[in-house]
């Protein structure tokens, strides 16, 4: 099987084949002692050979076809014993690549570790290792570039983008020159015929190379191949021609292939379609065809294929809810520690002796509050709000966002070809949201206030998606109230104001009702339970401890996961249960990646060490 953007099905299906036919010859235990992980079967063959593959991913260009080949021998005598044997290769343009770890030497980790003898029964897979379901687990390998990317997730299935059939409206189509009106850049459509006067391609004013022919999407694209035609009628066409491409439509960068500038070869007659696919993908809003040489005159039709990427469910990025680590948060200056720039995060309240925003250690148009997202995000807009202390009245009234893919190099966000002032706040609590009218595509993201009251204050989050599900990362309902009470339930409450009903991320005490869901003894026994109503993929969590009373709040926890609510599994990462670190006060949200993720409609979080009493809220991501 090939497997694409629905890989994690197919492997479902293979795994659960593989462990339904093993099932009557094994015990339930004895199956899954084959792999390093005790997780459900989805993820089973990737953790085993990523690990393999993970040395490799900033070395190799190119997109690679993982051919494995693995042997399975069972022997029933007294006990059930189950062997497996995992051998792979890679094929790189038709070279074949030694898989070595990180020391530089032959690895046989996988031979050895998964032996066998004889009497082998043997299966064949190939994965493309940059499909959706990799990207999920590993979105450092496999995140897309802008501009160009080996392996594109969100373009497993690349179809025409509009030129031929409309989609791509004139107004999308510009040129250099024309000869005329009825030479315009709108007849260069693939399979455009002459009528009513206009002419069967594009045609420029003059023959150079300085000639281009340009197509705007209006939104991010993955372009994955190019088809080109002569001139409908006349002998003239483009023998030869490069790419250049652009996120803002002002600053063009020229495809190229192992460095160098990449040549395509075009076409010999006026009405065959030459195709090429694009060896790297390109990832633009814009895409320009430059002429080199030609036939007759500059004369041309064109289609692209490829796949528009959408964030249509945009949601927040992660810094009010913690997703965003402190690490990934820095600023030009701070005032002092406890004015720093983990204090800029959307709600953040003044505690522990921090102030309730970032402030700048100076006043003047050079600050900047910056967010590394740590891998490509569509970023679809923003919210601010002002310093939330009551002794001072701070806010940012007007800034200007800037973006980077390799945080060196900034390019400022436009509108209309205009460097964009966003309006900021009006007073410290109130949040002013924007939402861009071109989406960007970026890691970093920095904001430069340009005019501010009293002092340079800042509190914000990022909206967009990230790429690590099969659709968008969410919250999956604990803050929003979408998971109901009834799908909440624990061990044990300290009395009825303290339920897991409270147990949501940013709940308040109110109306009797404490500020979290506290257990009513403190024991390791204890656990809070949420029913998703469904399977669901669960790749984060975070956590706070209570909001109102005394210091209490869970330090460490564990995870188990159930399809069926009556037999949970612990969460293993590298085949060891995982722990993960907790609170270190009450206010404070502290995020957990989990990856690879969890798949299951029931998830437990149990308390393994508190500070005063266990108390806790919290919010699971996925999709």
């Amino acid at each position: 099987a090939i497997l694409s953007t629905k890989t994690y099905t197919l492997i479902s299906h293979f795994d659960t084949l593989f462990f339904t036919l093993l099932g009557f010859l094994c015990s339930y235990r004895g199956i899954y002692s084959i792999f390093p992980s005790n997780q459900f079967p989805l993820i089973t063959l990737s953790n085993i050979l990523l690990p393999l593959l993970k040395n490799l991913h900033h070395r190799l260009r190119h997109q690679l076809v993982i051919a494995i080949s693995f042997e399975v021998r069972v022997r029933v005598r007294v006990r059930v014993r189950v062997r497996v044997r995992v051998r792979v290769r890679i094929r790189l343009r038709d070279r074949d690549l030694v898989i070595s770890d990180a020391t530089n030497n032959t690895t046989s980790r996988s031979r050895d570790h998964f032996s066998s003898t004889r009497g082998t029964t043997q299966n064949n897979l190939l994965i493309i290792i940059c499909s959706q379901f990799t990207a999920m687990n590993y979105s450092q390998t496999c995140a897309l570039k802008f501009g160009t990317t080996d392996l594109n997730p969100m373009c497993s299935k690349p179809k025409e983008l509009g030129m031929r059939n409309g989609l791509i409206s004139d107004s999308q189509i510009s040129a250099s020159s024309q000869w005329d009106s009825n030479h315009s850049p709108s007849n260069s459509r693939l399979f455009y015929a002459p009528h009513n006067g206009r002419t069967g391609a594009w045609s420029s004013k003059t023959n150079d190379v300085n000639q281009w022919l340009q197509i705007h999407f209006k939104r991010l694209t993955a372009i994955v191949g190019v088809s080109t035609q002569g001139r409908a009628g006349l002998t003239q066409f483009v023998k030869s021609y490069t790419l250049s491409y652009s996120q803002d439509g002002s600053t063009f960068q020229s495809y190229t292939s192992n460095g160098l500038l990449k040549v395509f070869t075009g076409n010999s007659d006026t009405d065959t379609v030459v195709d090429h696919s694009l060896p790297t993908a390109i990832i633009a809003k814009y895409i320009r065809v430059h002429p080199k040489t030609w036939h007759g005159h500059i004369s041309m039709r064109v289609e692209f294929n490829g796949c528009y990427i959408d964030c249509t469910k945009p949601g927040k990025l992660g810094l009010e809810n913690g997703r965003i680590r402190d690490r990934q948060v820095r600023a030009s200056s701070n005032y002092d520690s406890n004015h720093r720039a983990q204090n800029g995060r959307l709600n953040f309240i003044a505690h522990n002796g921090r102030t309730g925003a970032w402030s700048a250690k100076y006043n003047n148009v050079n600050q900047w509050l910056e967010v590394d997202l740590e891998q490509l995000v569509v970023i679809t807009g923003i919210c601010t709000q002002g310093r939330a202390d009551s002794c001072c009245n701070q806010f940012v009234k007007t800034y200007i966002i800037s973006y980077s893919m390799d945080g060196v190099v900034f390019q400022a966000y436009k509108e209309q070809n205009q460097v964009k002032v966003f309006s900021g706040n009006t007073n410290q609590l109130l949040m002013v949201h924007h939402d861009f009218s071109s989406p960007i595509l970026a890691r970093y993201i920095r904001i430069q206030p340009k005019t501010w009251n009293g002092h340079i204050s800042l509190r914000m989050d990022l909206f967009g998606c990230y790429k690590d599900c099969d659709h968008d990362t969410k919250d999956l309902g604990m803050r929003s109230g979408n998971i109901q009470v009834s799908q909440i339930t624990a061990s044990s409450q300290w009395d009825s104001n303290h339920g897991p009903k409270n147990a949501r991320l940013f709940f308040t005490a109110r109306n009797g009702r404490s500020g979290a869901w506290s257990t009513r003894p403190n024991n390791l026994n204890q656990w809070l339970q949420i029913d998703f109503k469904g399977q669901t993929v669960v790749v984060g969590i975070s956590t706070q401890g209570r909001e109102d009373a005394g210091s209490q709040w869970v330090t460490t926890y564990m995870l188990y996961y159930s399809i069926n609510g009556v037999s949970f599994f612990p969460y293993k990462n590298v085949g060891q249960v995982k722990v993960f670190n907790g609170n270190t006060d009450k206010h404070s949200v502290v995020h957990n990646v989990i990856s690879p993720p969890i798949v299951a409609r029931y998830i437990r979080l149990e308390p393994k060490s508190w500070n005063g009493h266990i108390s806790l809220r919290v919010e699971f991501y996925g999709c």
